[in-house]
């Protein structure tokens, strides 16, 4: 796993509603890197998209159990 997927997944786990626009000033790649990284990491199992637990009208990225195992390596 790359270093920009584990931080993906590291923000996503402390914020399951940030945006692309945040990720990409949080981690410093670009937006379309972000999401190219969030594509592969629901490709391997690693997030699932639904509800925002703010609002049932957004939509949260959330880590797999997959994604808090390799989170945690």
């Amino acid at each position: 796993m790359g270093k920009s997927e584990r931080l993906i997944l590291e923000a996503v786990s402390d914020n399951a509603e940030i945006t692309i626009s945040e990720l990409s000033e949080k981690i410093g790649i670009g937006t379309t890197v972000i999401e190219n990284n969030i594509k592969k990491l629901k490709d391997k199992g690693s997030l699932e998209r639904g509800c925002a637990p703010s609002c049932a009208r957004k939509i949260a990225t959330f880590p797999t159990s997959t994604g808090f195992n390799l989170k945690e390596t």
